[in-house]
């Protein structure tokens, strides 16, 4: 009866331990989730403040004609 009861305890606690292990896995893959997205947002911000900072030295007339251009280019992919 004592032994029955050691080895119901036992089989719990291993039971608890697995669920514990996979949600650690789970917490683990979000983690590395996170980080990604994390560095992915940081190059995108470092991209956006390089081409802000190149931007800002271009003349309003030059961003006029790159959008025309760029305007041009899609209207005549549509056709």
């Amino acid at each position: 009866m004592l032994q029955d009861k050691f080895e119901h305890l036992k089989m719990i606690q291993q039971e608890e331990i697995r669920k514990l292990e996979e949600e650690k896995k789970q917490l683990e893959g979000e983690i590395i989730d996170f980080y990604k997205m994390k560095a992915a947002s940081e190059a995108l911000q470092t991209q956006l403040s390089t081409d802000t900072k190149k931007d800002k030295h271009l003349t309003i007339w030059t961003r006029q004609q790159m959008l025309l251009s760029k305007f041009s280019k899609e209207e005549s992919e549509v056709k």
